[in-house]
């Protein structure tokens, strides 16, 4: 058998970081009472999201995306679910798509709002 090279040893290593982020993201949302169905598929679109992103991130730059978006997801599926959904339908049945959107566009969305949020006070006279 042969031995393990440093890069399949480095990217068994980040692979397991990535899920000890996601890991610790949503044992933390549980212990915290953020809802576990939330911070599942929160979790699953933030990988989503770090699937399809091409920019190249250092491993802490990519366990913290995915712990924002997992936790972020968890905290607004409900809210975003109740507000979006379809009259007639039930509101929990939204959860998980809410929850994949939330986490996968979490970093894009929280980026451009306080980009918007800094444009805004420039305008009203803040300093740069």
């Amino acid at each position: 058998m042969t031995e393990p090279t440093s890069t399949s040893a480095a990217a068994t290593a980040a692979g397991g970081l990535r899920t000890a982020a996601g890991g610790l993201s949503l044992v933390a949302g549980s212990v915290f009472g953020l809802p576990i169905a939330a911070l599942v598929f929160g979790f699953a679109g933030a990988l989503f999201s770090l699937k399809i992103d091409e920019t190249e991130r250092n491993l802490w730059a990519r366990v913290t995306s995915v712990a924002m978006g997992t936790i972020v997801a968890a905290v607004t599926a409900y809210p975003v679910a109740e507000w979006l959904h379809p009259e007639g339908s039930v509101t929990a049945s939204w959860v998980p798509a809410a929850a994949i959107l939330i986490g996968a566009g979490c970093e894009i969305l929280l980026k451009t709002g306080i980009n918007a949020l800094v444009s805004r006070l420039k305008q009203l006279g803040g300093q740069s």
